[in-house]
Order: structure tokens, then C-alpha cells, then sequence
């Protein structure tokens, strides 16, 4: 079994404020081992994290809304299909997009938009590899990791890689109903 999840980072917004677009709240319990269903951190980098641990969350509708507030960095890691894809939205706008999936071919990779300048040597890089591993058993997947590596490039997260001092991730639950008015509660009244 491997990872089957998705995250979406933030430039420049706050843990509360990423927390608070999604309607979720910091619980402050560590969740270093991102076991629960949300966590984040904010990294290093300047750029903050939401991870989920459902592979469809991190979706191009919610980083587009998002990213009309910052940019925005979302990946996809289905380890079990061997699906890869690192996407970055800006300004409202979807601006490229890298993907791999296994089921397509081993030498499948797909790209479009205006893509980073290290997203060559990267390709290069790892197209190289798996060239030169060519079809010895068991296989290997180099591609699956050039999107995985393009969003690590950006934001400095890679979700395979753990070093606690740096992520300090915790777990992120829905915020709290608030309190019905009077009228909401004589008349069952929503917000």
C-alpha cells in the first residue's frame, strides 16, 4: 500500500487563514505522521500546507478559488496507480499543469501551461533514470516522481519525506457550528 492523497500549499497566507477559507479550524494537536483526515503547517518556505488524506480534495475548482487570494501549488499522489500530478494556479487561473499515470504507459508524462524553468532538468533528469533502469525487475517508476519533485522544487514539501522540525504539522477539523439567532432556532432558520 502507498499514499493515496492530495495537497494544496498557500504563498504568504497564514495556517488560520488557509484553515479558514475551507471552514476548518487548528486543533493544535501534532499530527506529525499526517494521520488524521486535515493537517497543516506553515513551512519553511513561505508557503502553507493543507494536506488531506482524500486524493480528490486538493480539486481544480478549490485551488482556483484559492488562488485568488495567493498562488496556489496543489499535488496528487496515488501510489497504488502510480498517478502523479503537480498543478499551480495564480490570480483566479489555472497556469500549468505536470502529470504522470502509469496505467497510460511508462513513459507517460503529460504537461501544459507556462512550466517552471526547473521543470526540464527535472524531466531530464528523471527520464534518464528510468532509461538506464530500462526493464529489470522488480520495475521502477522514475516518472511518477517528476511532479512530485516539481512541487517539492517550489514550495520545499515533498509528502514522502519527513523532518519534524520543519513541518510541524497539526490536525485541522471542521469549524464549529455557530449559534442560531432566535429566530434561527424558533424556526429552524440556517446561517
Amino acid at each position: 500500500m502507498g499514499f493515496r492523497i492530495s495537497w494544496l500549499a498557500a504563498q504568504g497566507l497564514s495556517k488560520s487563514q488557509l484553515l479558514a477559507h475551507f471552514g476548518l479550524v487548528d486543533t493544535l494537536v501534532a499530527d506529525a505522521a499526517n494521520e488524521a483526515p486535515f493537517s497543516a503547517a506553515e513551512l519553511p518556505s513561505g508557503w502553507t500546507l493543507l494536506w488531506s488524506n482524500d486524493p480528490a480534495f486538493a480539486t481544480i475548482a478549490r485551488c482556483t478559488r484559492l488562488s485568488r487570494l495567493a498562488p496556489v501549488l496543489s499535488c496528487w499522489v496515488n501510489e497504488t496507480a502510480m498517478f502523479s500530478s503537480a498543478n499551480y494556479f495564480e490570480g483566479g487561473v489555472y497556469r500549468w499543469f505536470a502529470g504522470h499515470a502509469l496505467d497510460q504507459g511508462a513513459d507517460h508524462l503529460v504537461h501544459e501551461g507556462d512550466m517552471p524553468p526547473q521543470f526540464d532538468g527535472i524531466r531530464a533528469r528523471l527520464t534518464a533514470s528510468q532509461a538506464e533502469y530500462g526493464e529489470r525487475q522488480p520495475p521502477v517508476d522514475f516518472l511518477f516522481d517528476i511532479p512530485v519533485e516539481l512541487a517539492q522544487s517550489i514550495c520545499g514539501f515533498r509528502h514522502d519525506e519527513y523532518h519534524e522540525s520543519m513541518h510541524g504539522f497539526t490536525e485541522a477539523v471542521p469549524a464549529p457550528e455557530k449559534p442560531k439567532g432566535l429566530l434561527g432556532r424558533l424556526f429552524g432558520g440556517g446561517r
